[in-house]
């Protein structure tokens, strides 16, 4: 019979007792089944909550409808026709996010099945969890879990076909109808015992929601679903994340992270209303990292309080404060039922008390760390309030340094604060600003997941922080282009000036992230092995005077740094400025302290515990990592196990005193020892990755593995249960598009260096180069120059460890390119002592022959490696690679770029003899020698010319001929060079060779065009027509003509020193001082900008000396030079 004909459908009860579609099609077919058992659909209506005037439209329903109800074809939200291969779509059961699921029927054999999706075309990253989802379902032999059955290729990419449920989604159940408390607490019952056998089976869910639940309230029956999108945070996501998934936390996830989204469900289905609202997804992320959510019974008077401790207890901000076993959380639970079920109401009883684990878990948190703590936590209160400092923490390996840090990352996002960090890695030091860089990306990561509004707020401040220097910036942190969009590129620069511009706007890029609001904490840790380039940025940091409040945090093992270490230098460079480096010292742990470390994790008492700490500090020297192993091999040794009698965990002191373990430096071989019990797969594949670095993703391990995926998970899964590695990819992105071309997989990282370092220890040292060179071609052949920048420094890494095995000469050679293509882009990103490592390797491959056999290749090797010296301070290596320039170049012009940087590390460094000798001497080379001019001769030569420069306009020089031959072009980057050291600087050695150079100047650019040099000829010429003739009119005008010449040609790159030259040394002839103030400032502006340093700082200092002569008091002066004191240096 239809709905016409007087049945009730499933839309028409909806729409009269105000439930949800789904949720009344399911009552009704329930109803149909018991034939109106008036007794069994009260317990039902009950279930549901029903209003008491909408039971009457249930108990006069006539007819039940029991098929589906036909339904339009799925809507997804880019309105395109969804086709599926062998099946069709019946009904939408939800869309949330970037999925959808729907029931669909097989067309080959009629049966029903639910098939879900994605809304648009799916990335690479979505496609591998959808297969990771099917995988693991149909690994789990649970029948709580939602089985796959096959993965389908359609439009969008790949579609799962899940075996059919009559069970709905507790997200629509819940929206539908409030649940009765005792359905409920048997609902969870029953989630908590299929979640018990997925974390039995070797499996974390990660994303436990009300979408991912499906229930059937009348059975009680339970099913979990989406075991494949724990890399995506969608909006619908975010109120159910541990902290530790946040990535804020500085805590690896395990099954306790379940616990707590279990939690934040239960808080839900218990009141109504998520722990954490916010329009801005920061905020519910905060939410979870610092806040403690309502009580239950406040919000719901009806949740009795021992329920709402119990799920406050699993929403723990610490793992170890929440649930430890599921033993004991399903024991709490079933009280609760027993006494509901018994009493009507349940009763306080103590919570947890079976709830030791059956494994042994070492306590998470600091033990004898409480003082170090508290001064961190006072550093911290006092950047907050706007103070730059700068603290290191020292201890030897193992000590707790990392750890001791991340302490105070929750009380950073209290602040409001962001924290990033990185790690210096020993067999990747070569990489430029690796754990800063690192650091950073995360920094945008994290950034770029708080709503659009503000994304567009944090574009603007960038920005404008940036100014044109945008592309630079999104050149080192590709995430960043997804806020401020693609920048134009800049103008090319000579190596110093290019330093100078990308660590001012590195720095102010970090600025921007500084704020009362929101205070920034670097961590850079293990920088004993940190980079020259690195050090130099973080010197500049840490002498910040405009009072950011930044806390600069690093951590390193004083026993592998020197007094000369190149970390103390620079730390003593920073004390000599006045600023402060505070340094806290981690000493091992005192017998008490392992003490209370064994009573927590062991549950034991005090006084048993203490024999065993007595000698864990014998053993270990209080080493904290080192104790943490120990009591970990203890166990896997069953040399402490659990006793259910005695309720803790016990040990035999005596068996444990005859392990082979005497020597406290003996902590790798304790770890090669465990490494050695994992499988024979799972060695190699750590061995591999400890090559990779610290960290590594799944997409690495499979390219240079030669294994595929599933296979590596497989094969991990051992040292992922052994702890020995973690599962890194708990930094989580929001759900956005833009992140469709990240990596695929997850990310891992070893549980500590020594864990990396006794996984690498396991190849043999034989065997060792080879196993790079395979890793350094495997990259190689991934290698897309256009594309793949961040992976040359890879390649290049793993084949110069294995350059020793390179004999034949063309692989030597296409090396030593490589080398010289790492070098090139660690010079433009001002890393300046990795760039030298590349060129000296790249020369060191190439040899003695290199000249006759690859002379290009040579040539650049030793132009590259020769000013890379000077500007490293090596200037014994830059004589000795110039040398060999002179001694094999083809020609004049392949001397040039060595003698110009020949020229200018000897005027920088002040000497201005040898200066003027080496440009003499390439110049004699190109047959132009300077000969002496007697003062009649010069200025007889400016009143020559001067008709030939009279009246001329910008139009009229921009119409010169252009100066084409390379020769000139030279000659006048040469004669530039000259011209400084013989009179810029303020010292002129030899006025009479200033005069010829000035004049071979003119002769080559007087009525010829040059767009990079003819401004600052005009400017030069103006200021020798008022020194040396005293035409101060005429001066002026020239003068003006090149100032109008750059701005025509908008040559951001030469602004500051043609600005600087006409209003230091022109304009007062003609104007007020005061007129050059102003233009001077932008000048030092635009200087710092281009990394023109040298001339930014003699604009300001040439403004000051202005503004005193105009009247401004010394007060004003002293600020001004204290705010320019940084670059003046």
């Amino acid at each position: 019979m239809s709905a016409c004909d007087g049945e009730t459908t499933a839309q028409q009860l909806s729409e009269k007792i105000g439930l949800n579609y789904y949720a009344a099609r399911r009552m009704l077919g329930k109803i149909h089944e018991i034939k109106k058992d008036q007794g069994f659909l009260g317990d039902l209506l009950k279930s549901f909550k029903i209003p008491e005037h909408s039971k009457e439209a249930i108990s006069n329903v006539s007819g039940m409808e029991t098929s589906p109800m036909p339904i339009k074809e799925p809507t997804i939200p880019d309105r395109k026709k969804t086709e599926i291969p062998g099946y069709s779509l019946e009904e939408v059961i939800f869309e949330s996010g970037r999925t959808w699921l729907c029931r669909g029927k097989r067309q080959s054999d009629g049966q029903l099945v639910l098939i879900k999706g994605s809304v648009s075309e799916q990335s690479a990253k979505e496609l591998a969890e959808m297969r990771h989802e099917h995988e693991i379902t149909q690994a789990l032999k649970i029948d709580g879990v939602l089985k796959s059955e096959e993965l389908v290729a359609c439009e969008t990419g790949s579609v799962l076909i899940l075996e059919n449920t009559d069970k709905l989604p507790l997200r629509k159940l819940m929206d539908a109808a409030r649940f009765d408390l005792l359905d409920s607490m048997k609902l969870v019952v029953s989630l908590i015992n299929i979640l018990k056998e997925v974390h039995q089976q070797g499996f974390l869910h990660k994303m436990i929601n009300p979408l991912n639940i499906f229930v059937d309230p009348a059975l009680g029956t339970v099913k979990l679903t989406c075991f494949g999108q724990a890399n995506h945070l969608s909006r619908e996501k975010l109120p159910y994340i541990s902290p530790e998934q946040s990535g804020r936390m500085n805590r690896p996830l395990d099954y306790r992270s379940d616990f707590y989204s279990l939690g934040a469900t239960l808080y839900e289905l218990f009141t109504g209303k998520v722990p954490f609202e916010s329009r801005e997804d920061i905020e519910i992320i905060h939410g979870h990292i610092a806040r403690q959510p309502l009580s239950l019974d406040k919000i719901e008077p009806q949740v009795p309080k021992i329920l709402s401790r119990l799920v406050l207890k699993l929403m723990g901000k610490r793992t170890n404060d929440r649930y430890q076993v599921h033993s004991a959380l399903l024991n709490d639970l079933q009280i609760c039922v027993e006494q509901l079920e018994k009493h009507g109401h349940i009763s306080e009883f103590p919570l947890a008390q079976l709830d030791i684990p059956k494994e042994l878990q070492i306590a998470p948190g600091l033990y004898g760390r409480e003082d170090e703590i508290a001064e961190l936590e006072a550093v911290l209160e006092r950047v907050s309030q706007g103070t730059t400092e700068m603290v290191l923490v020292s201890g030897t390996a193992g000590v707790g340094k990392t750890s001791l840090v991340g302490e105070i990352q929750r009380s950073i996002a209290q602040k409001n604060g962001f924290f990033i960090s990185g790690k210096f890695d020993q067999l990747r030091h070569n990489i430029p600003y690796s754990a800063l860089i690192q650091g950073l990306r995360e920094l945008i990561r994290e950034v770029s997941v708080e709503g659009k509004s503000v994304n567009e707020s944090w574009k603007s401040r960038i920005l404008a922080a940036l100014g044109t220097s945008g592309h630079l910036m999104n050149q080192v942190i590709p995430e960043l282009e997804q806020i401020i969009g693609p920048q134009p590129p800049l103008p090319e620069m000579g190596a110093l000036e290019t330093r100078n511009r990308f660590t001012a706007v590195l720095l102010d890029f970090i600025f921007v992230f500084c704020e009362k609001t929101h205070p920034l904490v670097i961590f850079l840790d293990d920088l004993q092995w940190v980079d020259a380039d690195t050090l130099k940025l973080v010197e500049r940091i840490a002498q910040d005077q405009l009072g950011k409040p930044l806390l600069f945090l690093g951590a390193y093992r004083d026993n592998e740094v020197e007094a000369d270490h190149r970390l103390m230098i620079s730390c003593e460079v920073i004390k000599k400025t006045g600023k402060p480096v505070q340094t806290i010292h981690l000493k091992p742990l005192n017998q008490e302290d392992i003490s209370q470390l064994l009573v927590h994790s062991c549950h034991c008492s005090l006084d048993y515990a203490n024999p065993l700490s007595e000698f864990l500090l014998r053993k270990t020297g209080g080493n904290p990592f080192f104790v943490s192993q120990f009591l970990t091999l203890l166990s896997e040794k069953d040399l402490i196990r659990y006793s259910h009698e005695e309720k803790h965990w016990i040990w035999e002191l005596a068996a444990i005193e005859f392990l082979n373990i005497t020597e406290t430096d003996s902590v790798v071989e304790m770890l090669i020892e465990r490494l050695q019990n994992l499988p024979a797969k799972t060695r190699r594949l750590l061995s591999l990755a400890a090559c990779i670095g610290n960290h590594f993703d799944m997409e690495s391990l499979e390219l240079i593995s030669k294994e595929g995926r599933g296979e590596i998970y497989e094969n991990l899964l051992p040292a992922l249960e052994s702890e020995l590695i973690s599962d890194f990819s708990n930094a989580k992105q929001l759900d956005n598009p833009k992140y469709e071309g990240t990596t695929e997989g997850g990310s891992y990282k070893f549980l500590h260096d020594r864990v990396q370092q006794a996984a690498y220890a396991l190849i043999a040292q034989k065997e060792k180069q080879p196993v790079h060179h395979q890793i350094g071609q495997a990259l190689l052949k991934k290698y897309a120059p256009e594309k793949s920048d961040v992976l040359l420094f890879d390649i290049v890494h793993h084949l110069n460890l294995a350059r020793r095995v390179k004999d034949k000469w063309k692989e030597r050679s296409h090396l030593a390119e490589l080398n010289l293509k790492a070098g090139l882009q660690a010079r433009a990103a001002s890393a300046f002592e990795q760039a030298l490592e590349y060129f000296t390797i790249g020369l060191e491959l190439l040899g003695d022959a290199a000249w006759k056999r690859q002379y290009p290749l040579s040539l650049s090797l030793h132009e590259e490696a020769t000013e890379m010296s000077w500007l490293c301070g090596r200037f014994e290596l830059m004589e000795k690679l110039a040398g060999a320039v002179k001694d094999n170049a083809g020609d004049n012009l392949d001397l040039t770029n060595v003698y110009l940087c020949l020229i200018q590390a000897y005027t920088i460094h002040g000497e201005l003899k040898k200066a003027m000798k080496t440009g003499e001497e390439i110049l004699e080379k190109f047959g132009c020698k300077l000969s002496h001019m007697p003062p009649e001769q010069w200025q007889q030569t400016l009143v020559q010319i001067k008709p030939s420069l009279t009246g001329k306009n910008v139009e009229e020089v921009m119409r010169f001929e252009e100066l084409t031959q390379p020769d000139a072009e030279v000659l006048i980057q040469i004669l530039y060079r000259l011209h400084v050291a013989l009179g810029v600087t303020g010292i002129t050695l030899d006025d009479s060779l200033w005069q010829p150079a000035a004049l071979k100047r003119i002769s080559l650019l007087l009525n010829r065009f040059h767009p990079e040099y003819s401004p600052e000829f005009y400017c030069i010429l103006g200021i020798i027509y008022c020194l040396f003739m005293q035409d101060f009119k005429f001066g002026y005008e020239l003068g003006r003509l090149g100032i109008q010449l750059m701005e025509a040609l908008d040559l951001k790159e030469v602004n500051c020193k043609v600005s600087r030259a006409f209003n230091s040394e022109i304009r007062f002839y003609r104007e007020p001082l005061s007129a050059s103030l102003d233009p001077l400032l932008e000048a030092h502006k635009m200087g710092i900008e281009t990394g023109d340093f040298f001339n930014a700082g003699r604009s300001a200092i040439v403004r000051c000396q202005i503004a005193f002569m105009c009247g401004k008091e010394l007060n004003w002066l002293k600020g001004e030079l204290s705010t320019l004191k940084v670059v003046l240096k």
